[in-house]
This record gives C-alpha cells, sequence and structure tokens, in this order.
C-alpha cells in the first residue's frame, strides 16, 4: 500500500476537503488530514511535519480561503522543502500573490472551478506519475458515471415501454382500464342487481290461449245445447201443480249449469307458475352499492357515480367509497 497522500486545505473548505478524502480512499490510496489524523495530545507541527516527510504526494486545495491561510503556507513550505510533489487542485478563481506566487507559479494546475468533485480522478492521474503503486482509478468522473447509468436506465425502460405497446397496443379509443389493480373487488353483485343494471328490450305480448282447444270447447258447448233440446222436446211433462199466474215459467237453466260445467271441464287446467329462487337476504344499501360497481365495470360511469353518490348521501359506510367516487368523477370530465 502506498504512503498516505497529504492534503492541505484551509478549515473554510473542509467539505470539499472530506470529499475528496472519501473518493481517495474508496479507490485504495490512503489520506492524511488534519485533524482527523492527528492523535490526542500530539503537537501540530511536529505531527504535520511527519506526514509531510513521508507522503507520497502533496494535494493544495488553492481557494481564496486558502491563500490567506497562514497554516497552508507552513505546509506549502514543508512540502517544498522536501521535494514533495505538489499537485494545485484549483476550486475559485483567486490570483497567486507573495510566497505562494513564487512557490506554485511554475507548476501545472487542476482547475476545478466548476463541479470540484468531477475532477477527481485528474488528481489521482497527477499522483500516479511520480507513484506507480498508487492505484489506477476509472477516468471518467462521478458526474459523467451518472449520466452513463441514467443513459443505461432510460434504455432499458424505453425498451420495456415498447415491449409493452406490442403486446398490449394502445388507440386513442381504448376503453378505460378498472379499477381492478387499486380496489379491493366487492362480493359479486346479485342476480336482481345485475338484471337491473342490464337493459331490458321490451318483450311482445304473447296470447296463450289456444284457439283449437276453445273451439272443441265451443263445438262440445253446442252438441251439448242441441242434445238437451231435443231431449227436453221428447220427454213428456210429468204432472205438477199449476202454477200460479205471478210465477214465471221454468226455463233450460239447469241444463245451461250443465253445459257451462262440461265446458269447463272440457278446458285444461292452467300450469303453475314456477316459483321464483328467493333472492339471498341483503340489505338496500349492499343491492345499491352492487349494482354501482356493476355499473362501473360495465364502463358507465356516469349512472355509478350518481348511485355512489347517493350511498354516500345516505351514510353507507363501505371503506372504498369516496375513491370510486374520486375515480368516476375523473373519468366523467
Amino acid at each position: 500500500m502506498p504512503n498516505p497522500v497529504f492534503i492541505s486545505y484551509s478549515s473554510r473548505e473542509a467539505k470539499i476537503a472530506n470529499q475528496l478524502v472519501s473518493y481517495l480512499e474508496s479507490n485504495g490510496i490512503p489520506c492524511w488530514i488534519a485533524p482527523r489524523d492527528i492523535a490526542s495530545g500530539h503537537d501540530y507541527t511536529d505531527s504535520i511535519d511527519q506526514a509531510i516527510k513521508r507522503c507520497s504526494g502533496f494535494v493544495l486545495i488553492f481557494s481564496a480561503h486558502s491563500a490567506k491561510s497562514v497554516w497552508v503556507k507552513k505546509e506549502l513550505t514543508l512540502g517544498v522543502s522536501h521535494n514533495k510533489n505538489i499537485i494545485p487542485f484549483k476550486i475559485s478563481d483567486t490570483e497567486l500573490d507573495g510566497g505562494l506566487n513564487f512557490m506554485l507559479n511554475n507548476l501545472q494546475w487542476i482547475v476545478a472551478t466548476d463541479h470540484p468533485a468531477d475532477h477527481f480522478p485528474e488528481i489521482v492521474q497527477g499522483l500516479r506519475r511520480y507513484d506507480n503503486s498508487i492505484p489506477s482509478v476509472d477516468p471518467l468522473p462521478p458526474h459523467h458515471k451518472r449520466t452513463k447509468h441514467l443513459i443505461a436506465a432510460s434504455g432499458i425502460a424505453a425498451a420495456l415501454l415498447a415491449a409493452l405497446l406490442i403486446l398490449h397496443p394502445w388507440t386513442p379509443n381504448s376503453p378505460a382500464l378498472p379499477l381492478a389493480d387499486t380496489l379491493p373487488t366487492p362480493a359479486p353483485a346479485d342476480t336482481a342487481a345485475v338484471q337491473a343494471a342490464q337493459p331490458v328490450a321490451p318483450q311482445p305480448k304473447t296470447d296463450n290461449t289456444k284457439p283449437e282447444k276453445k273451439t272443441a270447447a265451443d263445438k262440445n258447448n253446442k252438441k251439448t245445447s242441441a242434445a238437451t233440446s231435443q231431449s227436453t222436446g221428447s220427454t213428456p211433462t210429468s204432472k205438477a201443480a199449476p202454477a200460479s199466474p205471478t210465477t214465471p215459467k221454468a226455463g233450460p237453466a239447469p241444463q245451461a249449469e250443465k253445459a257451462s260445467a262440461v265446458e269447463k271441464a272440457s278446458d285444461p287446467a292452467p300450469a303453475p307458475a314456477p316459483a321464483k329462487p328467493a333472492a339471498p337476504a341483503k340489505s338496500a344499501a349492499s343491492t345499491k352499492y352492487n349494482k354501482a360497481v356493476t355499473l362501473y365495470n360495465l364502463h358507465r360511469y356516469k349512472e355509478a357515480l350518481a348511485l355512489f353518490e347517493e350511498l354516500k348521501a345516505q351514510g353507507c359506510q363501505e371503506k372504498d367509497l369516496d375513491l370510486r367516487i374520486k375515480k368516476c368523477q375523473e373519468l366523467t370530465k
């Protein structure tokens, strides 16, 4: 493992300095930075002098604050005196002046005034020029790595979308999808609710009477009447008390009743109507809710919305009622 890289910076630039240390050490390049690497009770000047003597490289984070820092000037003087390879990392537009100009004006700078973290790989390349034991890193800065990953993710998303469109082509007239993925599936509606939701076509009236049987009954009636008339004319009249002047003569009423009885006996008895299956006992609110759900699944959103709002006004306690009302309102705009 190479010796640590010494990081010289102003305390005002602690954030960028710590970012640089994290980047280098995550790539296997150890760093020495104050005050992290100064042991408790040790003298600052002795610790800094020893660190500069054994460092594999010297990185100066140059800014307007470090140009005025006394400690940065002292560290830079020690680095020059120990003949260390100094890499100036410039993060702000500040002119060199005085002793800094004397010590740094002949060096190649890394200008990182915009996005300093994107230029961290250049520091590693500069360190490797003087120490081959320092491991190499990806030349792409973190900013470009993120861009590359975003491009790859975008390509994958586009491929998935294309495959989805091929499997399920979309047209402007495609119906809206139901809420099967977002709402709980209600209990199946009873037969009465489903029949009420479906439009019922008017049925033509049918005459259940059978003309053939009526004709036969009429024939039997006529035959019976004729037989009755013949029987009345040929049978001698039995002795009876003379009727009073006010009493009307008895007519063929008993024979007519017999003919009516014969006619009734000839007509077939009507078949009993089939008993309707008993509907399951449900509350009116539950039945109305199931009907509204059925209308929604049939894409009849306006009718379903009217029923949902009526249920809400009646105090219905269905947990997804508000969500269905909101969805119906969106679909009926």
